[in-house]
């Protein structure tokens, strides 16, 4: 029987495919990045907060949960770290 730490870790995973797919525009079920954005920010945000839920949980695998933690923090610094700049410029330079 699989446990629910695994369970919980696999999803986080799976959040995590979910926003790449979205924000790189794979699937667009909107076709519109101002709403494909932040469903992709959003995955990567519950994604993260899965995967830390997980490590205080009883019967996790440490290797499992703190790459679901990784792989679901780094696209969304980036992302907001690119939201961030974007919000900075004035676009002078195009």
């Amino acid at each position: 029987m699989t446990k629910l730490p695994h369970v919980l870790g696999t999803v986080a995973l799976l959040l995590c495919v979910f926003g790449v797919l979205l924000f790189t525009e794979i699937i667009r079920p909107f076709r519109d990045m101002s709403i494909d954005g932040p469903l992709a920010v959003a995955s990567w945000g519950t994604g993260a907060a899965i995967g830390i839920g997980c490590l205080f949980v009883k019967g996790r695998s440490i290797a499992l949960t703190v790459i679901s933690v990784v792989v679901n923090v780094v696209p969304l610094l980036g992302s907001l770290a690119l939201w961030w700049a974007l919000s900075h410029t004035n676009f002078a330079w195009h």
